[in-house]
């Protein structure tokens, strides 16, 4: 995750990029680690020192051993226009969306990365056009953990998952195989307006479902 500079609005222009790295699966599978994390050091907005490189790096590996069997998209570094991050990846698997925290070399789930990922769902659901009323799974990858835990709900907007990196495949395959949604079409996804403001409508919904309202009754909403 990395903070950006916080944006109010964000009308999609065409050669506007929310991420650093997107692909098809297939497409990031064949690629060569060092392309991939090449092209992640040149669209960074920040810096780019050893840790962050080794950091990407396992985040490939991971996501390379893991996604192998599956169709759909990855995008690394995803912008989230009204925190001023960027969730470390996000995949958009068939009727799903998975949005993934890494803590690489950590053995534990610490509630505040939960958290982290959790918002940023939340956030995307309420505020990103073609994530509305879609199957959003917040999930937490601890890169030593020895167990993970994992349980799933049919709300679209799903408990988060705390999975460690071998887990990930079988997560998705059963996220994928209970969402009764439609298919995304990531091409589509990508370039859903982003709107931090919510209506009136939204944000009751948002607050009978008993999610964190907090975000969305400050003064900038």
């Amino acid at each position: 995750m990395s903070k950006l500079p916080p944006m109010a609005t964000d009308a999609v222009h065409p050669q506007y990029r929310r991420y650093q790295y997107g692909a098809t699966i297939s497409d990031f599978i064949n690629s060569s680690s060092e392309s991939i994390l090449g092209e992640l050091t040149k669209g960074s907005s920040f810096d780019v020192d050893i840790t962050q490189r080794n950091a990407w790096m396992v985040e490939i590996e991971v996501l390379r051993s893991q996604l192998s069997t599956l169709d759909g998209s990855v995008y690394f570094e995803f912008v989230i226009p009204r925190m001023g991050k960027r969730a470390d990846v996000i995949l958009v698997v068939k009727s799903c969306i998975f949005v993934i925290e890494f803590k690489v070399g950590s053995s534990v789930f610490d509630q505040y990365a939960i958290d982290q990922a959790e918002d940023y769902a939340l956030d995307l659901a309420n505020f990103h056009s073609e994530s509305h009323n879609k199957t959003l799974i917040p999930v937490l990858i601890a890169t030593d953990a020895r167990l993970s835990r994992n349980f799933f709900t049919d709300e679209g907007l799903c408990t988060p998952k705390c999975v460690k990196p071998s887990d990930l495949s079988n997560l998705i395959e059963d996220c994928i195989s209970r969402s009764e949604q439609m298919e995304i079409k990531s091409e589509e996804w990508e370039v859903g307006r982003y709107s931090p403001t919510p209506t009136i409508i939204e944000a009751a919904r948002a607050l009978f479902e008993g999610q964190r309202v907090e975000e969305i009754t400050r003064s900038d909403s």
